[in-house]
């Protein structure tokens, strides 16, 4: 390999890194709002159930409450949500942005409870924090590389 592409490569490669430390300080914060983030912090709806299905023969269970379907897609809660969400009782449901429920209370008993992917967020926050301070290392460590040179 010629000098003119190693010098290249390794301009490219010392610039690149910071670029990383960026987003993996981006994933890191994004990973502990996620972490941080209860049912509290999604939208509320409360009123009467004046409808039910399970769409599509096994997904997702749709529930219309004031006009508006909202959607659960974990089949091991269907049975549950059959013989509890029923027309006419009385649901306060937090749901998401794509109105997938993210919590459901009717008649004042928890039917789906709020959780989140706890391990997928601090695995996630682990790799941006790795991410981040192994490239910090490298920017430090190598400063001739931002000229080209080993």
């Amino acid at each position: 390999m010629d000098t003119k592409t190693k010098s290249f490569f390794l301009k490219s490669s010392y610039y690149r890194s910071f670029w990383f430390v960026f987003i993996g300080i981006i994933i890191f914060f994004y990973s502990i709002n996620n972490l941080n983030k209860t049912a509290d912090d999604y939208p509320i709806v409360e009123g009467n159930i004046t409808h039910t299905q399970i769409r599509w023969d096994d997904a997702p269970f749709d529930i219309k409450v004031n006009d508006r379907w909202y959607s659960i897609y974990y089949e091991k809660m269907f049975p549950v949500l059959t013989e509890k969400a029923i027309v006419g009782k009385r649901a306060k449901i937090w749901y998401n942005e794509n109105n997938n429920i993210e919590q459901l209370i009717v008649d004042g008993e928890v039917i789906y409870p709020y959780s989140k992917a706890t391990w997928l967020w601090i695995v996630l926050m682990i790799f941006g924090l790795f991410m981040s301070l192994g490239n910090v290392y490298y920017i430090i460590k190598y400063p001739s590389h931002a000229k080209g040179k080993e």
